[in-house]
């Protein structure tokens, strides 16, 4: 019995190691879409996520990504604003990428490194090229 209940905590650990890597949205860790080459457009914005439309809560190794349907065209890595009124809180400056010149939804992915978690976010915005 002793040696079943050993065997459990081994996959425990495992598992939990297994999902405690971020999501591969950036294989390489440069804030940029691996794969922008295949797109003929591109557009810029600069996010914040809040939890109450004020007040920021992302942090140094959180991570946004933008997608159309299931397809990623963007990524960006969370930056400190070092000064002005947004000083101290912690923005994405992110490329989004697309074949057409606008007209695609384009919805959004939060990841969360200290608590490991994925969030689908409500904001949603048209695809319009720079």
């Amino acid at each position: 019995m002793i040696q079943n209940k050993s065997y459990r905590l081994i996959i425990a650990l495992i598992v939990g190691l297994i999902f405690a890597d971020p999501p591969n949205w950036d294989s390489n860790g440069d804030g940029v879409l691996d794969n922008y080459n295949d797109y003929e457009n591109n557009g810029s914005i600069t996010a914040m996520v809040s939890t109450d439309g004020s007040s920021s809560f992302s942090a140094s190794g959180d991570m946004i990504a933008c997608f159309v349907g299931e397809e990623q065209r963007g990524v960006g890595l969370a930056a400190s604003v070092p000064f002005g009124p947004y000083a101290g809180t912690y923005q994405f400056q992110m490329m989004i990428y697309s074949n057409a010149t606008s007209g695609e939804t384009i919805t959004f992915q939060f990841y969360d490194q200290s608590q490991n978690q994925i969030y689908y976010l409500d904001q949603t915005l048209e695809f319009i090229s720079n």
